[in-house]
């Protein structure tokens, strides 16, 4: 089995309580501050511009986008949720980890959860 299908096979098995107890505090960490920059992003007057664009570029779907009650397709969703968490430019200050992953990360896997 190759690298790609021996880590989807990892990670689809993967269990919460398969975790160490050292990575449990990281990864809320990291999901808590995805969702805090994102949120600081949402009322910002050029996310409605980048919505309008989203709207018109991908098709309708059953994926939420933060702060509002529209649903987008997973794209549309994953694409304006990273851009909302990159708006105000708060992920890039991260204490105990080079860069910050979590922005990258959470719209895609929340899509596709």
């Amino acid at each position: 089995m190759g690298f790609t299908k021996t880590l989807s096979r990892w990670i689809v098995d993967l269990r919460f309580e398969d975790l160490p107890a050292a990575v449990v505090p990281w990864t809320k960490a990291a999901v808590t501050d995805y969702f805090a920059v994102a949120l600081a992003g949402c009322p910002a007057e050029g996310m409605k511009i980048v919505r309008k664009h989203v709207w018109s570029q991908y098709a309708t779907g059953t994926n939420t986008i933060i702060g509002d009650t529209a649903q987008m397709s997973a794209e549309a969703a994953t694409l304006f949720n990273g851009t909302m968490a990159h708006w105000e430019e708060y992920d890039d200050a991260t204490f105990g980890m080079a860069g910050h992953p979590s922005v990258v990360i959470m719209p895609a896997l929340f899509a596709a959860c």
